[in-house]
């Protein structure tokens, strides 16, 4: 009786978790996730963790309907599409997706895909991401992203779209797919006109 309890209540505690027919596990750790502009790889290795990408697609397209009117562009304007499994320690975390307006990173595609993305857009092409906008929603993996991420078809995933932009010029649009079972959302919150009594710096967001 209890050991039973302790169970029920390390559960309730999201310790451990209980598979049917398979039996108790503890349970891997969720990574806070706060959405910053800053690179992946590094907030991986502050973590402890390896980060490596395989990347999936790197080539250049022509805007759909839909990703200009996300881009605020033209359709059919040569975009660059930027695809990748990303993952720690050799375990996939998040499947990203970027699309940048192909004139502002000429040659870009003639080299091999970048490492880390912002870091070669800001050194290369002079684009610091200074600002940007995220919209997050709950969605359910479908078979070709439940396969990147080894999940269950329908396995719930945190979907961010994300516009970032160099002054007030929108130069990447991103969709991304995070593993709900791996991340939970951090989110710090301030009372305009109330002074910081904290630095949160310890979050991140991957590209």
């Amino acid at each position: 009786m209890t050991v039973r309890q302790a169970i029920d209540a390390l559960v309730g505690e999201e310790v451990i978790e209980r598979v049917v027919g398979l039996g108790t596990f503890v349970r891997k750790p969720k990574l806070d996730l706060q959405v910053k502009l800053t690179s992946y790889s590094e907030e991986m290795q502050r973590r402890g963790m390896v980060p490596a990408a395989k990347v999936l697609s790197f080539e250049q397209i022509a805007a759909s309907a839909f990703l200009a009117r996300e881009l605020q562009l033209d359709e059919g304007t040569p975009l660059v599409r930027f695809r990748r499994l990303l993952l720690a320690d050799n375990e996939p975390m998040s499947v990203d997706e970027n699309f940048i307006p192909a004139h502002r990173v000429p040659g870009l595609l003639d080299e091999a895909p970048p490492t880390s993305l912002y870091n070669v857009l800001s050194e290369r092409f002079g684009l610091v991401m200074e600002w940007g906008e995220d919209m997050i929603e709950a969605t359910a993996a479908s078979p070709s992203t439940a396969r990147l991420l080894n999940v269950d078809v329908g396995a719930p995933l945190l979907k961010i779209q994300r516009h970032a932009f160099v002054a007030r010029a929108m130069v990447d649009y991103s969709v991304s797919y995070y593993r709900a079972d791996r991340y939970k959302l951090w989110v710090p919150l301030q009372r305009p006109g109330v002074r910081p009594t904290r630095n949160y710096s310890s979050g991140y967001r991957s590209q």
